[in-house]
């Protein structure tokens, strides 16, 4: 056999096993652009909601899928650490904390944009939102109902009830206020 009979056997042989190399290795490059882009993805759509939990766990995600080498990615680890340390803090002035609280997400949006395709500015970011008063009310509501429940299962507060005598006599045990 001549070298050039080897080298076709080697060819014949090795083609496929590059061919599936090379398809695993772009499988596993788009696999890991998808999870970014969905990281992504969550946190602009929940970014009005920022303690809703699929916020919060594409939040701690961050770390973990935008890990490597890249410099884009860095910057974005970077940034996620910036605001982790930020929402670790103590509140002393819960507006100063909660502006500057949404500057570092916005930068953190702004410098994950560019490393899933899209183009955003800071702008865009912070102002193209949609967030009805109704879901404000209904999450302050919701605070209240369940800081009161707490209050209540942990003895610190009583459950409001009068008895009421009906037409029988019968004491009737009733809620106060009464419901309309």
């Amino acid at each position: 056999m001549s070298t050039s009979d080897w080298m076709i056997i080697l060819a014949t042989l090795a083609g496929p096993i590059l061919a599936i190399q090379v398809q695993k290795f772009l499988e596993r490059g788009r696999e890991n652009r998808n999870r970014r882009l969905q990281i992504f993805r969550t946190l602009m759509a929940t970014r009005a909601a920022s303690v809703s939990p699929a916020h919060v766990e594409a939040l701690n995600s961050i770390a973990l899928e935008f890990y490597g080498r890249k410099k884009s990615s860095k910057a974005v680890v970077e940034a996620w650490k910036h605001y982790l340390d930020h929402l670790s803090q103590d509140n002393a002035n819960l507006a100063i904390w909660g502006q500057k609280r949404v500057d570092l997400f916005i930068d953190l949006l702004h410098k994950m944009a560019p490393t899933v395709g899209y183009e955003f500015s800071k702008v865009e970011i912070s102002r193209e939102i949609y967030s009805p008063k109704a879901h404000e009310e209904l999450e302050a509501h919701q605070q209240i109902i369940r800081e009161g429940i707490v209050r209540i299962l942990s003895g610190s507060a009583a459950l409001p009830v009068e008895i009421h005598n009906g037409p029988q006599g019968d004491g009737e045990i009733l809620l106060s206020p009464p419901l309309p």
